[in-house]
């Protein structure tokens, strides 16, 4: 599910190629990004442009697609009204590149993208010529205006077909198509052969430091005819030399009885992030209709309307598990009964019948008034204030009765099932430190709602590990926000089938359990493990420096994150010179007290001897996750793309501390 628009972008959960742009005459964005693989129309209100979300895997393969007419328009190119703002209006000419992947155009100038179709321009067009190709992760997106709806329409079912296919390639088709795209970007004079100078560039762009002579055997045994080139089928059979891995093969020797049979797992790719939770700021609109924005703060508004609309379309593509949505709701009665839906909303509730006439008062607070009131500095708790509430919007509320928290004492005595208190991360954190047992049987009993602290004016992230240590439900982080602490939620509910609610182990369902995360060892139960990591070796580990002749020096770290107690972190040691097929053969060992709550996060790193290690990709997903024996883990960028075929061969094994 995804959140557009303004306001609060927070997602929650339990747990429950751009080039980069610059002066010249030409530029190249890639299609696409991987991942993914997603579609998705959305709609405004004063027009209707298709807005096409391009989630395509750079691997992309064009079989059976390069003769199709609307695949042809693209790669013909089209002559497309580009717009920034409403004065910024120019023509540029779009084209798809053979490799179904890179939109090429030309440019004079080019600055940051936009990222909606303005609302300002979108009446100058009529609403069958707009469309905007929306990119994966932080690349920029391009509002464009067709001259003919045909080659609008030509261009979104373009589009729509790549994506198609990309859901659909096997991992055969994958390879081949990155095998040809390497050929290709080698090709320079586009002969359809490549030439050992070419042979060279090519072992520099994927990473790989060879001297000469090898590289040169290599080619000489690749080239067949001895022409002193290579076509591509003869490139494919360079590149299967040249990824020939000795690793593995000692593996396939080891475990199969005749040396050449072994049947291996394949590893489950996941699709979606499956977020099962929203918070929209909702406010009275000029026009008799609620808009949603981040109040008392620059973020553009946007109506209810469309929010809801685009919830209802899209809230139960990536899971069928209910969507809570957590109306902050500053709304007047009137505007109020505009806010109607068919999604568990979590909101404040009318008391008693009789309070049902119009203009009834309830006295909760917002999330931010409570987080003041229960601040230490602020003195004196403030009156709360009374809000009044329709009938029509309370009578909504049904599961997630939104109530003010007081302590853990009263709530054991007081509190409802269907009753939910939100806590700033701060007021959290504390009660996790000094009542970590109090809170988690707390949680066993009624849900609770974490948010970030009212400080976090650019939209960073608290790490969620903590909340989830004591049982939290909806841990809500700004998901725009790219870094660890959103990995450690993408790795949480890689379980369960992606679908955003993860059950909580049995010891955190007991209303009188006696877990506490300082000291897991006093629960029933208590079994730690031993997690052993051989990392055997990587494979084709991009480049975080496109300098030519730059080659990464790659080393790894595993970190543990869960309780306490297990919080660790061991790393190889570097490689020099080697992106291509690194091999460290490092075992990393591990001992886990608390499994059921454990993230085992894989990064992988540049290492720079003057300064920062620069990122290159990681992959995070649960301790009870993981499987004994050999394994490949896919990496994943700062944005949680797959940046394929990068990935580590590792040999994981689990066993009982004795």
């Amino acid at each position: 599910m995804a959140e557009r628009g303004s306001g609060r972008r927070r997602k929650e959960g339990w747990g429950g190629g751009r080039k980069k742009r610059r002066r010249g005459m030409e530029q190249s964005i890639p299609a696409c990004s991987s991942s993914d693989q997603g579609i998705r129309f959305l709609r405004s209100r004063k027009y209707e442009p298709l807005e096409v979300e391009l989630n395509i895997p750079d691997e992309i393969c064009t079989f059976g697609i390069e003769d199709d007419p609307d695949v042809k328009v693209m790669m013909a190119g089209s002559t497309l009204k580009k717009v920034k703002s409403r004065l910024w209006k120019k023509q540029r000419h779009f084209r798809l590149l053979e490799d179904a992947v890179t939109i090429w155009y030309k440019s004079r100038w080019a600055g940051k993208g936009h990222s909606t179709f303005l609302q300002s321009t979108a009446e100058e067009f009529p609403a069958e010529l707009c469309f905007t190709l929306v990119f994966h992760g932080r690349h920029g997106n391009l509002d464009l205006v067709a001259r003919t709806p045909e080659e609008a329409k030509a261009w979104i079912e373009g589009v729509r077909k790549l994506i198609h296919k990309a859901q659909t390639m096997d991992e055969k088709e994958r390879q081949d198509q990155w095998v040809r795209d390497w050929f290709h970007k080698a090709d320079k004079n586009k002969d359809g052969k490549m030439n050992f100078k070419e042979v060279q560039t090519l072992l520099k762009m994927m990473n790989v430091e060879m001297n000469e002579d090898n590289a040169l055997d290599l080619f000489t045994k690749a080239d067949k005819w001895e022409s002193g080139s290579l076509e591509i089928e003869q490139f494919v059979h360079f590149y299967k030399m040249l990824t020939q891995r000795d690793e593995v093969w000692k593996v396939f020797q080891d475990y199969s009885g005749d040396g050449e049979k072994l049947l291996l797992e394949e590893l489950e790719t996941f699709l979606s992030r499956g977020c099962r939770c929203v918070e929209v700021d909702c406010w009275d609109g000029s026009d008799g209709e609620p808009i949603v924005y981040h109040g008392h703060t620059f973020t553009s508004k946007i109506l209810f309307r469309d929010v809801i609309t685009t919830l209802k379309e899209y809230a139960f593509k990536a899971s069928d598990f209910p969507v809570i949505l957590s109306l902050e709701n500053h709304c007047g009665v009137e505007q109020q009964t505009e806010v109607k839906g068919k999604i568990l909303l979590k909101a404040k509730k009318l008391n008693n019948p009789e309070d049902g006439l119009d203009g009834a008062q309830s006295d909760e607070v917002s999330d931010e008034e409570a987080e003041d009131a229960d601040s230490p500095s602020t003195g004196n708790p403030p009156a709360r204030k009374k809000s009044k509430l329709s009938r029509e919007l309370s009578d909504l509320v049904v599961y997630c009765k939104s109530v003010h928290f007081r302590d853990f004492e009263h709530a054991r005595s007081h509190a409802k099932c269907y009753e939910i208190s939100s806590f700033s991360e701060n007021k959290a954190q504390t009660r996790a430190k000094d009542e970590g047992t109090d809170f988690v049987r707390y949680n066993a009993r009624q849900l609770s709602r974490i948010y970030p602290g009212g400080f976090r004016t650019n939209s960073s992230n608290y790490n969620p590990q903590e909340m989830w240590n004591v049982g939290c439900q909806m841990v809500a982080l700004n998901f725009q926000t790219a870094g660890l602490e959103m990995d450690l939620n993408d790795g949480l509910f890689r379980q369960n089938g992606c679908c955003g609610y993860v059950l909580k182990p049995d010891f955190m369902r007991d209303g009188n359990t006696r877990f506490s995360p300082d000291k897991p060892e006093d629960r029933q139960g208590y079994k730690p493990l031993r997690l052993s990591i051989q990392v055997i070796s990587g494979q084709q580990l991009p480049k975080v420096n496109q300098k030519e002749g730059s080659i990464v020096d790659p080393l790894v770290r595993v970190q543990i994150f869960g309780v306490p107690g297990d919080q660790d972190m061991k790393e190889t040691p570097y490689i020099n010179n080697n992106g291509f097929n690194p091999v460290w053969n490092e075992t990393l060992n591990f001992v886990i007290h608390t499994p059921e709550l454990a993230l085992v996060r894989f990064e992988v790193e540049d290492h720079d001897r003057a300064s920062r290690n620069d990122f290159i990709g990681q992959f995070t997903l649960p301790f009870t996750c993981i499987q004994p024996g050999y394994r490949h883990i896919h990496l994943l960028s700062k944005d949680g793309i797959a940046i394929p075929p990068a990935s580590l061969f590792v040999n994981i094994s689990i066993s009982e501390l004795t």
